[in-house]
């Protein structure tokens, strides 16, 4: 099991960003229903595919480790991308090496997950100033908070 490390400061806005939307992506497991890739782009509302629409976080394997919201948005960042939460150590731009830590973590495939937003919130109001940690197993996750980064996480 790999556990990829958030700071908390960093998800917060995601949290807020997922809890103001007036309406919220699928999650991807109710989406994946009908085709077999699911992606941003393509994602309908949850209201249009008769599934509640809760505000999550969603933990997403593509092109790093990252955390992003729920939330049906227009805003973007300046690069055109959703805002997100890079995992500590992997952001594609500040790390050459990424490919090959995500790879040596986790293996290389796609991935993307629903977390509750309350849950995360939570544990986020445990380590304002620290980090959240996410263990992923082949069949679970397992979310923790920490005051400091654990020793030997590659910043």
């Amino acid at each position: 099991m790999a556990t990829v490390y958030f700071r908390t400061t960093d998800v917060r806005p995601l949290i807020e960003q997922a809890r103001s939307a007036l309406a919220h992506l699928p999650s991807p497991e109710a989406d994946l229903a009908d085709r077999e890739v699911w992606d941003f782009q393509d994602a309908k509302p949850a209201e249009a595919i008769g599934e509640a629409p809760l505000p999550s976080l969603l933990l997403v394997s593509d092109l790093s480790v990252y955390l992003t919201s729920n939330a049906v948005i227009d805003v973007q960042t300046a690069d055109g991308l959703r805002p997100v939460a890079f995992a500590e150590g992997l952001h594609p731009r500040e790390n050459p090496r990424w490919y090959e830590q995500v790879t040596a973590l986790i293996g290389f495939d796609h991935m993307c997950q629903s977390l509750p937003v309350d849950a995360i919130e939570r544990l986020c109001m445990d380590a304002p100033e620290g980090w959240l940690g996410i263990a992923i197993g082949e069949e679970k996750l397992r979310v923790s908070a920490h005051n400091r980064l654990p020793t030997g996480v590659p910043a």
